[in-house]
């Protein structure tokens, strides 16, 4: 294509897109005009009303961000009991139903039954406790303690 053909191209999109941006401009300036008509009250009461329809959605928002980090650390929880079970039976440590076996998440890491990412690595630490149950079933319950989180019953000291 030739210089002048691209110039004219071009100046015919930005003329295209000024359209679209005026009318865009227009459709708000005539909402917010009929808005305007309708009586004050009646407008306070629309005013409060999206106020609270907004402050919820916010809470969802909010809630579902949480319920997706709460997820993040039940997974942790569960990768670090299966590393512990394999880690027990590979050597041979079975706790009892009166006594637990603890299993620290960095030995686990170490001997490469864990393997979590960096950030995970750096900010949580936890354990977890095998034990055998009533019916001679080997079990594991971990505990985790991340920066914003921490499983129930977590404990810093040796149980």
């Amino acid at each position: 294509m030739k210089q002048k053909d691209i110039e004219v191209v071009k100046l015919k999109r930005k003329k295209v897109r000024k359209s679209f941006v005026n009318r865009i401009g227009d459709f708000f300036r005539d909402k917010y005009n009929k808005y305007k008509q309708i009586p004050e009250k009646t407008r306070m009461v629309i005013n409060i009303w999206s106020i609270i329809i907004l402050i919820i959605i916010f809470i969802i928002i909010i809630c579902n961000v949480n319920n997706n980090n709460l997820e993040k650390y039940t997974e942790l929880e569960k990768e670090v009991s299966d590393a512990a079970m394999k880690y027990a039976e590979k050597n041979k440590l079975a706790g009892t139903t009166s006594q637990k076996v603890r299993i620290e998440m960095s030995a686990l890491l170490d001997a490469k039954y864990l393997d979590v990412d960096k950030k995970t690595k750096d900010t949580c630490i936890g354990y977890a406790l095998v034990y055998t149950n009533s019916e001679d079933e080997t079990k594991a319950k971990s505990y985790i303690y991340c920066k914003g989180y921490s499983t129930e019953g977590f404990s810093f000291g040796q149980k």
